[in-house]
C-alpha cells in the first residue's frame, strides 16, 4: 500500500494510515534551536554607522534587528545573510567573516552573526511585508535600538569603528 503524506499544522493531531491500521500522532515542527537564522552585521566605513531593520511584526521584545533571516536547507549562513540583506533592504553585500553564533536569549533561535561589507545599493525597505523601516544608527545608540547585543558583535563593532583597522 502506498503511503500518503499530508502536511498538518504543528501541534495538532493527525491520523496516519499504516497499512490497515490507523495511528494518531502529534505533528511537531523542527526545533527552533536547529533552524539557524543568519544576520548581517554591516558597518558603514565612512562614519561607523550600523544598519538595522525594524520588523513589521516584532519577535518577542525585539523591534530593531540586524538584517537577516532563516538559513535555507543546504545554504551556508554567510550566503543566507547576503541573500536576506538584498531581499530585505536592497543592499548588495559580501560576507567578510563569521563573528559567532548563539541561542538568542529572547527568541530561543540559533543566530549566526556574519560581518558583511556593502558592495552596492542604498539601504531602503524592499520587503515591506516583513520590514517597516531601515536606519543607519551610530554605535553609541545601539543599546537604545537593540539592547542585549551579543558580546562578540560588540567587540567587532568596536574594532571596525572609524579610524581603527578592520579585522
Amino acid at each position: 500500500m502506498a503511503r500518503r503524506t499530508r502536511h498538518y499544522p504543528t501541534g495538532r493531531c493527525a491520523a496516519v494510515a499504516l497499512g490497515s491500521r490507523i495511528r494518531v500522532v502529534t505533528v511537531t515542527r523542527e526545533s527552533d534551536h536547529t533552524v539557524a537564522v543568519a544576520v548581517a552585521v554591516i558597518v558603514r566605513p565612512v562614519d561607523g554607522r550600523i544598519v538595522l531593520v525594524r520588523r513589521r511584526v516584532p519577535e518577542s521584545e525585539l523591534v530593531w534587528q540586524f538584517p537577516g533571516g532563516k538559513v535555507e536547507p543546504g545554504e551556508a549562513p554567510e550566503a543566507a545573510a547576503v541573500r536576506e540583506t538584498r531581499e530585505e533592504i536592497g543592499l548588495t553585500v559580501v560576507d567578510r567573516a563569521r563573528i559567532g553564533a548563539r541561542i538568542h536569549p529572547l527568541t530561543g533561535r540559533r543566530i549566526v552573526y556574519i560581518a558583511c561589507d556593502v558592495v552596492s545599493g542604498v539601504a531602503q525597505v524592499t520587503a515591506p511585508r516583513e520590514i517597516a523601516y531601515t536606519a543607519w544608527i551610530p554605535p553609541s545608540r545601539l543599546d537604545t535600538y537593540a539592547p542585549g547585543v551579543y558580546e562578540p558583535v560588540r567587540q567587532y563593532l568596536s574594532i571596525t569603528a572609524p579610524g581603527r583597522k578592520s579585522p
